[in-house]
């Protein structure tokens, strides 16, 4: 009877034991570190002829194991790796160098069978010699994504050779965390070259177009840095345009008009010429080009007016002094292409494709510049009687055409806008394109913000380098939405201030516009062309109503 009563009450203790237990626990969520080595970190006369481990503290992924491990300097030849369980082997092919310190770094692309990745590199840092190198030099990509593995590459500079990514190796590999911070430690005190590399391939290789790319704007001399620490060094990605440009094709599209389309956005400028001829020589018939203007959206469109073409004849055109946008003049073995003339007139009327600000739209500033976009050239005589603006009570105000070539025009009021108020502005039926087709009348109307709601961020930037010229960019960016974004410049380093800004907290970056070009210039990696210098605040700013921020100083890096 006992052994009845027995059974059944070890019966519940177990159910109760599964059900207060279930099978897994919690989902592990921390990742992989690394907790033991051979040799240890920082040590010193380490034979030539050891084999490197490195102890993990769970199991990690074997298979990226190659990808993830980086040997400075390299140590040639085929390094061997291999994984036991939660250790890794590493072998070298040859005896190491006497009096030499190796690094070896394991990226954060490391990962458990969670998936959990490393949060930093781990550096482990040994000398064959008596001691250990003590150069290090710290920095940051800015990305607007997660930044983990994206590489920087350092590379010492033996003159009178530039070293190339594309070719060798570096001497020396780190991979940044999540915000973009890295730090090289343990390296030799020398002159090095760094690129930030997004190396899709993890060969070690720099292949432009495929691969990302930043540059820095100057090299790192440690050898002249007090504790030869270098830094901080800051870097912006792009992807280089190593290619010319090729114009693909011309069309005709009316008696006036010949379009012509590159492979890529190019640069329009007085350098540029055009000639049309009924063959490739030049005693071929012409083509007489009365202007040229590039798609105000389409920057690799060019349309060229023409005088009446004839209807259905065979032509040439042929480009010279065009660019892209990275400076690359064109192919010159795609530089002409042939078209079929047309002798059809221009019987389409035009459109008004879009406006800033958009029709409601509201929050506009009391000194706006008014963008309309047409879906052809039109007639800019005798623009005033065509597009007016007025407020609710319909007196019209005066605008200016600050610019009114072709397709795209920007229009500025005389004086300041009110407050809170509803404007419109009318584009009239009479307005017509170059053919002298009329456009549908067609109005917008916008609100204007109340100006008692903005703020002014304003503060003081230096700059270290003064022989350095070229006009300063600032871009403040806001935070949450980044829907909201201003842009100024300054001619000299002093005092800068944004005005009529949008409450809210917003980041800052500016830099030097070295080359004169109005935008940002990343540089090249061979032939070598450093970056332009830039800076970018290190915090947040938070514009409130009514209330200036000041006091947001900084320098620009020096050469």
């Amino acid at each position: 009877m006992t052994r009845c009563i027995i059974i059944p009450s070890v019966l519940v203790f177990l159910a109760c034991a599964k059900e207060g237990f279930p099978p897994g626990g919690p989902e592990d969520k921390a990742p992989p570190r690394v907790i033991r080595t051979v040799p240890e970190r920082g040590a010193t006369q380490v034979d030539q002829k050891t084999d490197v481990q490195i102890w993990f503290s769970e199991n990690v992924k074997s298979g990226a194991a190659r990808d993830a491990v980086f040997i400075t300097p390299n140590p040639g030849g085929k390094v061997r790796i291999k994984w036991s369980s939660k250790r890794l082997k590493i072998h070298f092919p040859d005896t190491l160098q006497s009096d030499r310190t190796y690094v070896i770094t394991v990226g954060t692309s490391i990962r458990d069978y969670r998936n959990n990745a490393m949060e930093e590199s781990f550096v482990l840092a040994f000398s064959t010699g008596d001691s250990l190198d003590q150069g290090k030099i710290t920095g940051r990509v800015f990305v607007d994504e997660n930044a983990s593995g994206i590489g920087i590459w350092a590379y010492p500079i033996k003159r009178p050779y530039d070293p190339d990514p594309r070719v060798q190796e570096p001497d020396y590999i780190v991979q940044c965390n999540e915000k973009g911070g890295f730090t090289f430690y343990h390296m030799a005190v020398q002159t090095y070259r760094l690129f930030a590399v997004q190396d899709r391939l993890a060969d070690r290789l720099y292949r432009p177009v495929e691969d990302g790319i930043g540059l820095t704007y100057q090299d790192i001399d440690l050898m002249k840095i007090p504790g030869h620490h270098g830094g901080p060094v800051f870097f912006r990605m792009t992807r280089e345009d190593t290619l010319a440009p090729r114009l693909v094709r011309a069309t005709a599209l009316h008696s006036n008009l010949v379009s012509i389309q590159f492979n890529e956005p190019v640069v329009s400028a007085d350098s540029v010429r055009f000639k049309i001829r009924s063959d490739t020589s030049e005693a071929g018939r012409p083509l007489n080009i009365q202007e040229f203007f590039q798609d105000s959206e389409l920057k690799q469109w060019i349309h060229l007016i023409t005088e009446s073409q004839p209807d259905k004849k065979q032509f040439w055109i042929h480009v010279e002094g065009i660019r892209d946008e990275t400076g690359h003049a064109i192919d010159t073995a795609y530089s002409s292409v042939e078209f079929v003339s047309t002798g059809q007139p221009d019987t389409i009327a035009p459109d008004l494709v879009s406006t800033s600000p958009g029709n409601r739209a509201r929050n506009i500033s009391v000194n706006p510049e008014i963008e309309i976009t047409f879906s052809e050239a039109m007639d800019s005589t005798s623009w005033t009687d065509y597009i007016t603006l007025t407020d609710t009570a319909g007196v019209r105000i005066p605008i200016d055409l600050k610019s009114g070539a072709h397709a795209k025009w920007i229009l500025t009021p005389r004086h300041i806008m009110k407050s809170v108020t509803i404007y419109r502005l009318n584009v009239d039926s009479v307005m017509a394109d170059l053919s002298g087709n009329t456009i549908k009348d067609t109005s917008i109307q916008f609100v204007t913000l109340n100006v008692d709601t903005l703020s002014e961020i304003s503060g003081m930037i230096m700059d270290p380098d003064s022989a350095e010229k070229g006009d300063i960019y600032f871009y403040l960016q806001e935070t949450e939405t980044s829907l909201k974004s201003y842009q100024i410049s300054i001619k000299q380093p002093g005092f800068y201030q944004f005005e009529d800004i949008f409450p809210g907290l917003y980041t800052l970056w500016a830099f030097r516009d070295r080359d004169n070009n109005g935008r940002y210039s990343h540089g090249q990696s061979y032939p070598y062309e450093p970056a332009e210098r830039f800076f970018v605040f290190p915090d947040t700013i938070k514009a409130r109503s009514r209330w200036t921020n000041t006091g947001n100083d900084f320098s620009l890096p020096k050469n």
